[in-house]
């Protein structure tokens, strides 16, 4: 298994590879798949052991859970320790920029190594996470299902089997030095939330949504990395959220300002609601959220929430004349559809007349999406060579 086929822009993620090195059983049994560090920001302790919780599935509220025991699982990333603590360099570096925007309120520069480790940050972690690799397991079992589900060598025993990757969450962590090159085009800016009402965060805590594929009514996954139209929402604090987001499509607030203030809790209602969708087991809060509040807002929107997590679709062949018939299998992260509706976004009035391709996949800027993929081409056929 290769984690990181290509060093990051400043070979933050490289997992030490000595074929000579005797296989070790690291000390850290519990490995969490959303950082401590981050989830400490949501706690109003001095020393961060606590934080409010909310089981989705038992609708259970909990004031003061142990912080440490959250978000993680034994031996997660693997019993040697090194993908661990290839995320724990990532993660230091991150969290000195968290902490200095918490303070000052301001983003980094543009071009900045600082801003680089962010956007580097926010991805790992919306990849890293149980439902990532949840997803990436139902996603391959629905695949081998459609593609063999009339093939008379295995169709008696297909129902009966469940196909996945043992260390599903590593996979996924091998490729995004891949997907980075296509997500440092979205701009980002800081949201700072004005109102009586405190963003929350969940154990799957990068939302995407996507207003401009939803309003076409288009088919297909919205949230591919290179998408057209995506947006992604990351709250780092109780009053902060960083948000990723198409420029060529939505305006965010004021063009050049990159703070903006949110002054509506109704705002605030559906950026919290988007966690409570994502989330996989439980959503995360200081203590000075108040229960009624996460009641209602369960009540209003996890009819919103779907218990599949990937859909897989098979499109045949028009051609009835064919000898062989083909078809076109298809798997994509099912769409939230809530009607997002945020007083600051609007769409840039170009975008709505903007011709989208023939096909599902729909990039924000093809050429580079073609140089990303001729450079993943060479990458393999490199690493298999």
């Amino acid at each position: 298994m290769v984690v990181a086929s290509d060093p990051l822009p400043s070979g933050w993620f490289q997992v030490p590879r000595d074929r000579n090195m005797k296989p070790h059983m690291t000390d850290k049994r519990k490995q969490h798949f959303v950082s401590r560090f981050y989830l400490g920001q949501f706690s109003n302790e001095p020393d961060h052991k606590s934080i409010g919780v909310w089981n989705v599935h038992k609708e259970i509220f909990v004031r003061h859970a142990s912080l440490k025991n959250q978000a993680c699982a034994v031996y997660f990333y693997g019993k040697d320790g090194k993908v661990e603590d290839a995320l724990a360099q990532i993660e230091g570096v991150a969290s000195r920029v968290l902490r200095e925007i918490i303070i000052t309120q301001q983003l980094p520069s543009h071009d900045s190594i600082e801003r680089a480790a962010l956007f580097i940050y926010l991805v790992y972690q919306a990849e890293r996470t149980q439902y990532a690799a949840e997803a990436l397991n139902e996603s391959i079992d629905k695949l081998v299902h459609t593609a063999f589900r009339e093939d008379e060598r295995v169709k008696e025993d297909l129902p009966h089997l469940q196909v996945g990757i043992e260390n599903a969450a590593v996979f996924r962590l091998g490729v995004v030095s891949e997907l980075l090159p296509v997500v440092m085009d979205l701009e980002m800016k800081l949201l700072n939330n004005k109102t009586d009402r405190e963003f929350v965060t969940s154990d799957n805590p990068v939302a995407k949504y996507n207003q401009f594929m939803e309003l076409r009514g288009w088919p297909g996954g919205h949230y591919g990395w290179a998408n057209i139209g995506l947006q992604v929402f990351f709250p780092i604090s109780p009053s902060l959220c960083l948000v990723l987001y198409d420029k060529d499509v939505y305006r965010f607030g004021p063009k050049r300002r990159y703070f903006i203030e949110i002054e509506r809790t109704e705002d605030i209602d559906q950026l919290n609601a988007l966690q409570l969708i994502s989330v996989n087991r439980n959503l995360y809060f200081s203590h000075g959220v108040r229960e009624d509040y996460i009641k209602h807002l369960h009540q209003q929107y996890s009819h919103k929430r779907t218990m599949d997590k990937m859909s897989v679709e098979e499109y045949h062949e028009l051609n009835r004349d064919a000898k062989v018939k083909r078809s076109l299998i298809a798997s994509y992260a099912y769409n939230i559809k809530i009607g997002l509706s945020l007083s600051f976004i609007q769409q840039i009035k170009k975008s709505k007349h903007r011709q989208l391709g023939p096909s599902m996949a729909n990039p924000r800027n093809p050429r580079l999406l073609r140089l990303v993929e001729e450079h993943w081409e060479k990458n393999h056929k490199r690493l298999s060579a």
